[in-house]
């Protein structure tokens, strides 16, 4: 199982670069950078920045969407980020979150998405685009170059990871620490790689937060406003000792432009008891323990947000977690 991270770029661009320079140094094997035009740092600025001063770990979006970047926009940037990191780029895309919610537009319906992911696949490798109704053919300039760029689909529900499996190259999981849970969603994921047209590789990505303490107090603290936007999610009532009225109620609470945010209002209304079925959190032994959870249920990769102190939490999980899930 491959193991990287993802970040905000919610600070200085050079102090971004810097974070994901010291990923690749503590050994992780790929980095994601959040994209949310309203509240964060342009995400391509800041994966160019780190593909100059980088060799090893592989840069993409964690995650984009089709709605406020045209395809053919992320496609040529994937492209051109490949040409510039020497191969190491990869596009993870959704339907949309705070990108598109904190400027009031609609999230893209999962057929639209699969239109989408098609399309990015296709102008990546080379090939020519009907658009249809007389329009002329399209075609990119970076596409068909050296490397492929995969194309990942960011998916929560089993509907979701049923069409990750047939359209895309792989699929960035946002999962629960709940083996039933898991086992249902692999299961849909399957579902969609079999119903494939053609096949191809397939990865698979867990994706959640990470928050590791000594004292477990402040881990369950730190770990809190990651809880809060997952306990909004559609997905969120299928965890059990949560329901559907819970999640609306979390839901009215929550504020976009406060996102993953220690001060946003939803944060204290996720019951504590609810945090380790979402976020791997508490010392270094229990958040090897949930992690062996997602390398027994056959994920490919993992895919980990370092809450609260960010610096600390990845020294940990790169020193003290790791080894002991690899020794295994």
């Amino acid at each position: 199982m491959r193991i990287g991270i993802w970040l905000q770029p919610n600070t200085h661009p050079r102090a971004v670069v810097d974070q994901i320079c010291r990923a690749e140094r503590l050994g992780f094997d790929f980095v994601g950078l959040t994209d949310g035009q309203m509240i964060w740092r342009d995400v391509y600025v800041c994966l160019a920045a780190a593909a100059v001063r980088t060799e090893r770990v592989r840069l993409g979006t964690w995650v984009t969407n089709a709605v406020t970047r045209h395809p053919t926009v992320t496609a040529n940037t994937g492209c051109t980020l490949n040409e510039l990191s020497g191969g190491r780029a990869f596009i993870g895309i959704g339907s949309g979150d705070d990108s598109v919610i904190t400027i009031n537009r609609e999230r893209s319906t999962l057929k639209e998405l699969a239109g989408v992911v098609e399309l990015m696949q296709r102008l990546a490798r080379g090939e020519e685009i009907d658009a249809g109704a007389g329009e002329r053919t399209w075609t990119l300039s970076t596409g068909g170059g050296a490397w492929r760029l995969p194309i990942y689909w960011a998916g929560a529900g089993p509907r979701s990871l049923e069409y990750a499996g047939r359209h895309a190259d792989g699929v960035i999981h946002s999962g629960w620490f709940v083996p039933e849970l898991m086992e249902q969603d692999m299961a849909a994921i399957q579902r969609g790689i079999e119903s494939r047209a053609a096949p191809g590789p397939f990865d698979t990505y867990f994706n959640t937060a990470v928050s590791i303490h000594d004292d477990e107090a402040v881990a369950y603290e730190w770990a809190r406003p990651y809880a809060a936007r997952a306990f909004i999610d559609n997905s969120s009532p299928r965890v059990p000792g949560w329901s559907e009225e819970d999640r609306v109620a979390l839901r009215k609470q929550y504020e976009y432009y406060d996102h993953f945010s220690p001060r946003n209002r939803a944060v204290q209304s996720v019951p504590e008891s609810l945090i380790s079925k979402k976020v791997a959190v508490g010392r270094p032994a229990e958040v090897a323990r949930q992690l062996r959870l997602v390398a027994d249920a056959g994920y490919t990769h993992a895919g980990f947000f370092p809450v609260g102190d960010a610096e600390h939490v990845m020294q940990a999980l790169a020193t003290e977690v790791l080894p002991a899930l690899r020794a295994r």
